[in-house]
């Protein structure tokens, strides 16, 4: 029937609202794209409920903190000298030195105790129970507990 027959403009018309439409799908699905990523974004966060919760707990740990501070203002407690700091640091650095010089001596020691341990044994299977050095199927099971 020549009269359903498509005349020239009317294909163009078609042709023009299938790349509006196309145009409309491509923005859509951006959009699209954005929302779903802001909706995982909130669906992350926390809830109202969960953020009051939160608010209370910090806002009971201020007042703790504001209380504890308002006793260090009042005088009861008094501040460190910069004499007295001094000396802790000086005596702290000496025994973190003798610290070190112990703990190289003790690596000594354990290197020479695996240098001198019997043919067959392994490092794993020696202990210190009590003051001397055993095999860990001699000692006793309160002992490696």
């Amino acid at each position: 029937n020549p009269s359903d027959a498509a005349t020239p403009e009317d294909l163009a018309a078609t042709d023009a609202s299938i790349a509006r439409l196309r145009d409309s799908t491509t923005t859509l699905r951006t959009t699209e794209k954005a929302l779903r990523a802001s909706l995982a974004a909130m669906n992350a966060t926390l809830s109202t409920s969960d953020l009051r919760v939160a608010v209370q707990a910090l806002e009971a740990e201020k007042e703790a903190t504001l209380a504890r501070l308002l006793s260090l203002r009042s005088g009861s407690i008094k501040p460190v000298s910069a004499e007295e700091r001094a000396g802790v640091e000086k005596e702290w650095k000496t025994w973190e030195k003798r610290e070190k010089v112990r703990a190289a001596i003790g690596r000594e020691m354990w290197g020479m105790v695996c240098e001198a341990l019997p043919e067959g044994v392994v490092q794993s299977e020696v202990k210190v129970c009590g003051t001397t050095l055993r095999l860990l199927s001699v000692c006793s099971v309160r002992e490696r507990a």
